[in-house]
């Protein structure tokens, strides 16, 4: 085992079917440089205090126990307007990332972290493996991770942007966005959103108007 190694731990309101659906866990301010270099592994702690619109959660698991540990396979920034991770909540916060998981493996760990300050901390492996009670990650049993299919992920974005609709003032414009990932035509399902459907849903979310928005496509 490297000593060096580190394992990210993040406290989430998210069970294991939210995780299937997203392909990992989100979204968190992260390094993205340093989490890739230091870390294989993430174990999500779960946050029985979190308030997360339709989210399916985890009624099984108790507050504060780890649930699930995961292989990191990538980690990508979540697009700002992507109803999956940014579904009207006014409080959320741009540019934070999704960490991708290859394999899984369920565990239960109560009071993983008794004095929790902070959504994302790094606990050295060894720390981890004596939590788990084991001498490596390889006596864990890993299943792969079946991503949800495109139907699932746009129903879930659905309900995800008409749950976040029912907190925020700007309804009709969610409604839209949650029609138009119902039909099946959101990110990876045929030909998206256009400009204007993407500020509308943008100034919903902002409180402004849609005339106040540019959007800039990098090729």
């Amino acid at each position: 085992m490297d000593s060096q190694k580190k394992v990210l731990c993040v406290f989430t309101g998210h069970g294991p079917e939210d995780i299937r659906m997203l392909g990992g866990t989100a979204k968190w301010r992260l390094n993205t440089d340093l989490l890739l270099e230091s870390c294989r592994y993430v174990v999500c702690v779960f946050n029985g205090a979190a308030q997360l619109p339709f989210a399916h959660g985890n009624a099984a698991a108790r507050d504060n126990a780890a649930f699930l540990i995961g292989r990191i396979a990538g980690v990508e920034p979540v697009q700002e307007g992507d109803p999956l991770f940014y579904f009207g909540d006014q409080w959320e916060m741009p540019n934070r990332k999704l960490v991708r998981m290859s394999d899984v493996c369920m565990i239960d760990i109560p009071s993983f972290m008794p004095f929790w300050r902070n959504p994302t901390i790094y606990l050295r492996e060894d720390e981890v493996l004596e939590k788990l009670g084991i001498g490596g990650f390889g006596e864990l049993d890993f299943t792969p991770l079946v991503p949800a299919s495109a139907q699932e992920r746009s129903a879930y974005a659905a309900e995800l942007v008409r749950s976040g609709s029912a907190l925020g003032d700007a309804a009709p414009a969610r409604d839209e966005l949650a029609a138009l990932f119902q039909s099946g035509n959101g990110p990876g399902n045929g030909p998206g959103i256009s400009i204007e459907e993407a500020k509308a849903g943008l100034a919903a979310r902002f409180g402004v108007a849609a005339d106040q928005i540019d959007i800039t496509i990098k090729w």
